[in-house]
């Protein structure tokens, strides 16, 4: 952080920008194209969320393939979603004194 009395610079702030990939859930695959277009606007880190008709996180494979193409466009994952996740079955203090 700058010494500006505890504020981010433009420059700091913009070395930590990054998008998630929801914005494409719907209207394109997250692919090759897609993070070459992202790489063209400057943008290099992104946040990654689960697409299941495309690839799947918990799947080495499918995660080494996702990871290659970033690498190549020049862009880093900087956070992982899930794309559905319940938490129904979470055992809590609140569940346990029901």
């Amino acid at each position: 952080m700058s010494n500006r009395k505890s504020f981010f610079t433009l420059e700091e702030i913009s070395q930590r920008l990054s998008i998630s990939t929801l914005v494409f859930h719907g209207f394109r695959p997250i692919g090759e194209a897609a993070l070459e277009e992202l790489a063209r606007h400057d943008i290099r880190r992104i946040e990654l969320i689960e697409s299941p008709e495309q690839y799947d996180l918990a799947e080495p494979s499918s995660m080494r393939h996702i990871g290659d193409a970033c690498t190549q466009c020049g862009i880093q994952v900087v956070a992982y979603h899930a794309y559905k996740t319940s938490f129904a079955d979470v055992d809590t203090d609140s569940k346990r004194q029901e």
